[in-house]
């Protein structure tokens, strides 16, 4: 082939802020999008234009639900559902409202169905309840916000199981153990250089922690949840190269005789066993390991027996964990009855199926 023209163009966008909350496991979505609820009731229909991307048709069925609960018919048309089961007739009456500029329907919640195709060039923020599988989808989809160039938001929410959903990008983005610029991060992934963004506050919410102009609009919104970044107020441990070692090679161990077995503790839960992304992240992570909550909320770990026995790995190997808590079985039962990922046996014998992101319909509690 010659003459040929080759056009690059980065990914990064340098007018979508980039947000990341992480939300406690007992926080209810009513809490979570309060901020967005009540600018719906004084607003309505002069509400900021948003998309609420959710990664099941479930999830959006749950959020649309709340809000349509939480209005109580008070701008409850200016919101709307869309997905691939949505009718394709209604479909096309929540595009015909939520397109145009002035249109009544200010906030969709939706699957990656909405935006295949769509120029919607007002969107104002652009929200994530779960984490996209790869940066690539990540990138894409926040870029559907402010397409006329103006400043917009991009504000990822997620719960501790959304991890066992991505990939380890995604996961390296979401976590930021080192709280890296996420914009910085992006533009890594893709091997491009990332737009210097000023004020600091416009680019991320870990450069928003940076920024010590006096703008009021300096530090995140009330809106925002706890940041995603948890090691910062934690109990600490120094860790010998040689200890790190000893750790990585028993939870190894634990890895081939849990897979071996294809259970801990009895569990039947497929996402129970440890595999060797969990034990690179336990290993690079281990100075700051001390509770079974820690693990549980920080790692792709949901069910207490891992847990414990992962902590119990922890305790052996570094000998400062005075008390490893065991949970009686009636404790442990509780618990399988409030994991909203618990799965147990006849669901995991199909788990494995892999569905696209609008196939995949789970019977959670959000």
């Amino acid at each position: 082939m010659k003459n040929v023209l080759f056009i690059s163009k980065p990914p990064d966008k340098n007018n979508i802020k980039m947000s990341v909350h992480k939300l406690s496991q007992e926080e209810e979505l009513e809490t979570t999008f309060s901020w967005l609820t009540e600018e719906l009731k004084t607003k309505k229909n002069r509400t900021s234009k948003t998309i609420i991307y959710c990664q099941s048709i479930n999830a959006c069925g749950e959020l649309y639900s709340m809000m349509d609960s939480v209005l109580d018919g008070d701008a409850v048309s200016n919101i709307a559902m869309f997905h691939s089961k949505t009718p394709e007739a209604l479909k096309t009456q929540v595009l015909d409202n939520f397109v145009p500029m002035d249109g009544p329907v200010r906030v969709v919640v939706a699957t990656t169905a909405l935006g295949m195709g769509v120029n919607i060039p007002n969107v104002e923020r652009v929200c994530h309840f779960g984490i996209p599988d790869a940066v690539e989808e990540y990138v894409q989809e926040i870029g559907r916000a402010r397409r006329d160039g103006r400043k917009s938001h991009g504000i990822l929410y997620f719960k501790s199981y959304h991890l066992a959903h991505c990939d380890d990008s995604m996961k390296a983005l979401i976590r930021n153990p080192e709280t890296k610029c996420r914009r910085e991060m992006v533009a890594m992934h893709f091997k491009t250089k990332h737009a210097k963004v000023s004020p600091l506050h416009d680019c991320c919410d870990v450069c928003t922690e940076k920024c010590d102009c006096s703008l009021s609009s300096c530090k995140e919104g009330p809106h925002m949840a706890q940041p995603a970044i948890t090691e910062g107020n934690a109990p600490m441990r120094t860790v010998e190269d040689d200890e790190r070692q000893l750790l990585r090679e028993i939870l190894q161990e634990l890895k081939d005789s849990t897979n071996a077995s294809g259970s801990i503790f009895g569990s039947n839960n497929l996402l129970a066993q440890i595999d060797d992304n969990l034990i690179k992240e336990l290993v690079n992570s281990c100075e700051y390991i001390f509770t079974t909550s820690y693990l549980m909320e920080n790692f792709a770990i949901f069910n207490i027996d891992t847990a414990q026995q992962i902590l119990t790995v922890f305790a052996d190997v570094f000998g400062d964990i005075e008390e490893v808590e065991f949970v009686t079985a009636m404790e442990l039962s509780k618990f399988e009855e409030d994991d909203p990922l618990y799965l147990n046996h006849c669901y995991s014998e199909d788990v494995e199926e892999i569905l696209s992101e609008d196939e995949l319909s789970y019977d959670f509690d959000y």
